[in-house]
């Protein structure tokens, strides 16, 4: 399993993701009441995470965040994002490619997860995590914020033209290099979610990146890699645990 925010040695939250040799995590899937729902509960199970307190974003590459309580349904429509400040939830959502951000308010104890694709990021769903983080009380000060693995830029292929229609301000070089063909290029999405954090006043030092890509490693399902309408994914949970 891939591991977040070790290097806080925080004992209060855990924040993992599964990888393609725990199986497909995939919640819409013809096999979800048998294969993916055991892959889901053993998962957890490995993690010393309850099952049955997860609740899981049902992922549809928006910028919507919920604001999760004990009273949060189990699976919400529509939602690329989760945030709780309660112990004994844990958040959920799933990626092949798109990138994973969790975020840690380590002081005021509030979490947050969410499935950053293209146009999720491009529709600031990073800045709308943060927003509601702070609604319920966090302090931008304070949070820290892990990307994990997705797909680098060097294997991230674009349409130039879809990219002009609509990556707006970050069509510029900081983000974008020339691609595999003339009609193509590179985003560097994970350089995106880094600036829009820092931008939202995010502190450089708790910012966190990942160097592995999705496309090119094994030990991670990749969209682009199966190349099928249907494909595997990843689960990534964060939670707090109770002091009893």
């Amino acid at each position: 399993m891939y591991k977040f925010f070790e290097q806080y040695n925080d004992s209060d939250v855990i924040a993992v993701m599964s990888e393609a040799k725990d199986g497909n995590m995939r919640i819409r899937s013809d096999n979800f009441k048998s294969d993916v729902l055991t892959n889901r509960k053993v998962f957890c199970q490995k993690n010393g995470i309850q099952y049955d307190i997860l609740v899981s974003a049902l992922t549809e590459h928006t910028a919507n965040v919920a604001i999760v309580d004990e009273n949060s349904e189990r699976f919400i429509e529509n939602v690329d994002a989760l945030v709780t400040k309660h112990k004994n939830i844990y958040l959920s959502v799933t990626s092949a490619d798109c990138v994973p951000v969790v975020f840690y308010d380590v002081k005021n104890k509030i979490v947050g997860i969410a499935h950053a694709g293209w146009r999720g990021v491009v529709q600031k769903i990073i800045p709308h995590t943060l927003d509601s983080m702070e609604k319920i009380g966090a302090d931008v000060q304070n949070i820290h914020v892990e990307i994990g693995p997705g797909i680098a830029q060097r294997n991230f292929d674009f349409g130039r033209e879809n990219m002009l229609e609509n990556f707006n301000q970050y069509n510029n070089d900081q983000y974008i290099i020339d691609g595999s063909t003339a009609d193509k290029v590179k985003i560097d999405l994970q350089k995106i979610i880094f600036d829009q954090s820092v931008g939202c006043g995010i502190e450089k030092t708790n910012m966190s990146t990942c160097d592995e890509c999705t496309f090119e490693e094994s030990r991670f399902f990749s969209a682009r890699r199966e190349k099928k309408s249907c494909f595997n994914v990843m689960m990534v949970v964060i939670g707090m645990q109770s002091d009893v």
